[in-house]
This record gives C-alpha cells, sequence and structure tokens, in this order.
C-alpha cells in the first residue's frame, strides 16, 4: 500500500497554512505600522563592489561626464593600474596606509608624465626598531630553512616629507576656532533633513553650539587659480591640519582654523592632490548625520574641477602589502619538507578512495514503485553472481527440480539414469540435452559458458513443465 497521495496531502495543508500564517502576520504589522521616512544604506552593495568607498565619485562621473572612461581596481597590485605611458589620467587612491616607497615612486614618475593623483596623506610613523624578545624564542623553535623563505617587508611611504609638510595639533580650548557662518547653512540642513523623516526630536542649543563649533573648527576654503572659493568640510576626529613650507610647485591649499587640509603640488607634467581625509569624496551618508561626504558644501564641485580636461579616471580603494612576492603556505611547507608533504596527499588520496568504494554511487529512483518478487530474485542472484557464488545457486536449482521430480515421480532415486531420463520425459516435454545436464553431478568451478548452459536448459525445463 502507497502512502504517497497522503504525505503530499499533508505537505500542501502545511504550506497553505504557512501562507496564511504569513499573512495574518503582515496584516496585524500594516495596522500597527506607522508611515515614516528613513534613510537606507546598502552595505552589502558597498562591501562587493569594487569602488568601495569611491562608489558614488564614480557615478557622478558617469552622469557628468560620460565621455571619460573610467576603470577601478579593489586593490592596487603589482600590475594594476597598469602604468604606462599615458597621459591626462586621474586617479583616486581611498586608502594608502600600506603604500610602499617604490609604490610611491611608481606613481610619482607616472605623474610627472602628465597625470594626476588624489590621495590622502597622513603624520608618519616611524617604525619600531626595538628588539623584539620573542625573536630568540622563534629561531629556536623554527629550523633556519623556514626563516630564509621569508620576505623582508618593504619600508612604508613618507608622503608627508616628500611634500614637505608637517601636522599640527590645535588646543581648541585656548584657542578656538572662529565662527563661520558656513555652518549655519550647515546645520539648517541637518535640521531640514531631520525635519523630513518626522521626527519629533531636535538639536538643543547646546548641541547645535557644539556641532557649530566643530563644523568651524574642520571647515576650510580653497582659492582656485581661476578665482573662485570653494568650501571643503573634513571628517570630524581629524582635526590635526598640516602646514607646508611655500614652494613655487604648490597650486593652491586650503586655509582654515586647524590649518590646511587640502594641498596641490605640481610635479612634473602632473600633479598630486594631498587631502587629509578622502572621506569628503565618499558615499554619501545619512543625511542627519554631520559626517562629510561627497554631497556636503562643494565637494562636488572639487571633484568636477579635477576631473576637467581628462581622457580617464581611475579608482583604487586600497594600496595592498608588499608580501605578494613571499611564496604561498604549500610551497613554504614543500620547501620545508616533501616527506611531510608526501605523507598528507598519501592519506588524502587514501580517505577520498576509501569514502567512494564503501559508500559508492547512490541511485535515485525516478518514482515510488512497488517491488516484485521476480525483482528480488533477480537481485539475489546478481548479489550471489558477483560474489563467485554459482555452484550455490546452482546447487538450489539442482535441488528444487529433483524435490518437484520425486515429488511427482515416486521412487525416482531408486532408478537409474536411463531410467530416471525416461520417468521425466513422461510428464515433462524438455529436451534430452538438458534433462540429462541437470541429472549429472554439478562441476567444482563452473565456467561461464557452463554457467549459462545450465541457466538455460532450467529455463526449457521450466517452460516444458
Amino acid at each position: 500500500m502507497s502512502v504517497t497521495p497522503r504525505n503530499n496531502t499533508s505537505k500542501i495543508m502545511f504550506i497553505i497554512l504557512g501562507v496564511l500564517a504569513l499573512i495574518a502576520i503582515s496584516v496585524f504589522l500594516g495596522f500597527k505600522r506607522e508611515p515614516y521616512t528613513t534613510w537606507k544604506e546598502d552595505q552589502s552593495k558597498l562591501t562587493l563592489n569594487k569602488h568601495g568607498h569611491l562608489l558614488a565619485l564614480s557615478q557622478f562621473y558617469q552622469q557628468h561626464a560620460p565621455q571619460m572612461k573610467q576603470q577601478a581596481w579593489r586593490t592596487w597590485k603589482a600590475d594594476e593600474p597598469p602604468f604606462a605611458n599615458q597621459r591626462q589620467h586621474l586617479l583616486f587612491v581611498y586608502d594608502n596606509s600600506n603604500m610602499t616607497t617604490s609604490q610611491f615612486n611608481q606613481l610619482l614618475a607616472w605623474v610627472a608624465q602628465g597625470n594626476h593623483v588624489v590621495m590622502p596623506v597622513s603624520d608618519y610613523v616611524t617604525p619600531e626598531t626595538d628588539e623584539n624578545p620573542f625573536e630568540k624564542q622563534d629561531d629556536e623553535v623554527f629550523p633556519e630553512a623556514w626563516n630564509q623563505l621569508e620576505v623582508p617587508e618593504e619600508q612604508t611611504a613618507n608622503i608627508a616629507a616628500w611634500a614637505k609638510l608637517s601636522f599640527v595639533k590645535r588646543d581648541w580650548e585656548k584657542q578656538p576656532a572662529p565662527l563661520l557662518p558656513q555652518c549655519n547653512d550647515y546645520l539648517n540642513q541637518l535640521d531640514t533633513a531631520e525635519k523630513q523623516i518626522g521626527s519629533k526630536t531636535t538639536l538643543s542649543t547646546k548641541e547645535r553650539a557644539s556641532l557649530q563649533a566643530v563644523c568651524s573648527q574642520n571647515l576650510s576654503s580653497i582659492a582656485l587659480p581661476e578665482g573662485k572659493t570653494v568650501w571643503w568640510l573634513n571628517q570630524y576626529g581629524q582635526e590635526a591640519g598640516f602646514k607646508i613650507e611655500p614652494s613655487k610647485n604648490v597650486l593652491w591649499q586650503s586655509k582654515g582654523a586647524a590649518g590646511s587640509q587640502m594641498v596641490r603640488i605640481q610635479h612634473g607634467q602632473g600633479s598630486v592632490v594631498l587631502v587629509n581625509s578622502m572621506l569628503g569624496l565618499s558615499n554619501p551618508s545619512d543625511p542627519r548625520s554631520p559626517n562629510s561626504d561627497l554631497n556636503r558644501f562643494d565637494h562636488a564641485y572639487l571633484a568636477s574641477y579635477l576631473a576637467q580636461d581628462k581622457q580617464e579616471v581611475w579608482f583604487v580603494n586600497r594600496v595592498g602589502t608588499t608580501v605578494q612576492s613571499a611564496p604561498p603556505l604549500w610551497k613554504k611547507l614543500w620547501q620545508f619538507s616533501p616527506l611531510f608533504c608526501g605523507v598528507l596527499l598519501l592519506l588524502f588520496a587514501l580517505f577520498v578512495w576509501r569514502s567512494a568504494h564503501r559508500q559508492g554511487v547512490i541511485k535515485q529512483l525516478t518514482r515510488h514503485e512497488d517491488r516484485q518478487l521476480k525483482q528480488y530474485l533477480q537481485a539475489q542472484g546478481e548479489f550471489l553472481w558477483h560474489k563467485q557464488q554459482r555452484v550455490q545457486v546452482l546447487s538450489q536449482l539442482q535441488q528444487q527440480l529433483w524435490q518437484e521430480w520425486q515429488r511427482r515421480i515416486p521412487g525416482l532415486s531408486t532408478f537409474t539414469k536411463t531410467e530416471q531420463l525416461k520417468a521425466i520425459q513422461r510428464i515433462i516435454s524438455a529436451p534430452d540435452n538438458d534433462i540429462e545436464l541437470w541429472l549429472q553431478a554439478l562441476p567444482a568451478k563452473p565456467t561461464t559458458q557452463e554457467w549459462l548452459a545450465y541457466l538455460q536448459a532450467h529455463q526449457h525445463i521450466r517452460n516444458a513443465t
């Protein structure tokens, strides 16, 4: 008896009940839900996209400068970006904290050809030269051959020293920043964003004064050579501005209460734009947040200004480390101990072979079906055949024939072979050769031809019975 229809009915009932439950929950939440507007930022899209924090800047250029080609790389590698004989290219590097001296020199050579780069600059931290107390202990644990495989790390580039700038931390308690009228408009924009989402909370006088003070500390103006003045908002928490030595190569720089936060330096036929924080060109954040992004002040205008007369714009999310030239771990293990690696491979191959040999191939039935007695007998015969038990099968078949013949011919076992053959021929019309084959003793190890002959004779006898 099959239970498939009953199981299908139960599954359908469970699915219907689940759908009804989801509809009821949705209706209940719909009555309780109040309409509101919120800021939604798809973090997964930003994480998976190779532009990273510069995705909005790329889309801005696609809309306002569609003729300008674009390329983007998630990580600066050995051959990416492909620095060659390009000209009038604009490169944005979001994170260059791992940029080495050789990478920086390669970038400067590319800029000198007539290209331009925008990237952050930070206070240079001298690498620690103190002796590691665990270094000697590590040498005792690991052999010398292993340590020879390590690739020495290259020194990080000192971009601040190249630009001849120094960072200055201001003491705002002793020397407060003058309040700027542009910050009032900025705070009004934050209030408007709060009202647009129907928020009942408003900025208190103390909070507004605090935000205005921080805005004045981080806001700076840039007087462009064309005569226009633009405003740049540095990211909060990075109030440290920098001072740069006067030079004819300085094309323009920002000026604010914290000092300069952006500077453009001519290098060869190109230029290098150094900024205290790249967040001013990053993806727009919550409009209620006081953070700096591409939508604040004149940031979008400045991005458009930097892209004037450029043939192509490139984006690099971060600069990778130089450890890429180090050999991979499997190569280190092979050089350290080939015997150990060979044993691991042998054990893995043995595990795969044993799993496949023990489990075998699982054959899925296309449909449910009831097994017949003939199928079980056929499966049993195939099993015995694979187990090399042909004699046992033939012996069982011969015993079945003898039991049937003795039941129908009393005293058959006392007859001679000739009498037995004649007596059996009276009750069945099978060929004589087939009957004589089963009356004789079975071979100890029947061959394939003998096996097939016995089966064919048995079939003839069964059909004639």
